[in-house]
């Protein structure tokens, strides 16, 4: 403005929303995706369980409280030799996924037979470049 009150002109800010948008798009197909009716389970990379959905609070018995903080020995049914296991991660080191029927155990000891998926997914936050 000048001094009479006439206006000079205008200022405008303007921000991109694209990504953000995107973002949020992408965290809310990943949500949905968590609360399948497929038990998922994310763990970090020492395997200690970090969340779960509530399919897998309804397969195992274990809930929330119970499960994080655990490693997923928790489900262990005691089926497995070494050799699996070591078959297991060497498929998901060197691939970074396995899948196969496993022997697991619930929360009040009862053995059951599921078809596990296991993925691995790196952190773009955590990467060292």
């Amino acid at each position: 403005m000048n001094a009479n009150g006439d206006c000079l002109g205008y200022r405008a800010v303007l921000f991109d929303m694209t990504d953000r948008r995107l973002n949020a798009d992408k965290q809310n197909i990943a949500a949905i995706a968590f609360e399948s009716l497929s038990g998922m389970v994310i763990t970090d990379h020492n395997g200690i369980i970090e969340q779960v959905n509530k399919a897998f609070t309804q397969i195992t018995g274990y809930s929330a409280q119970d499960a994080l903080g655990q490693k997923m020995t928790l489900l262990s049914s005691g089926r497995h030799d070494k050799a699996f296991f070591h078959l297991m991660w060497t498929s998901i080191i060197e691939s970074g996924s396995w899948s196969g029927e496993i022997w697991n155990r619930r929360k009040n000891g009862e053995v059951f037979p599921e078809w596990l998926s296991i993925s691995t997914v790196f952190s773009l936050l955590s990467a060292n470049f």
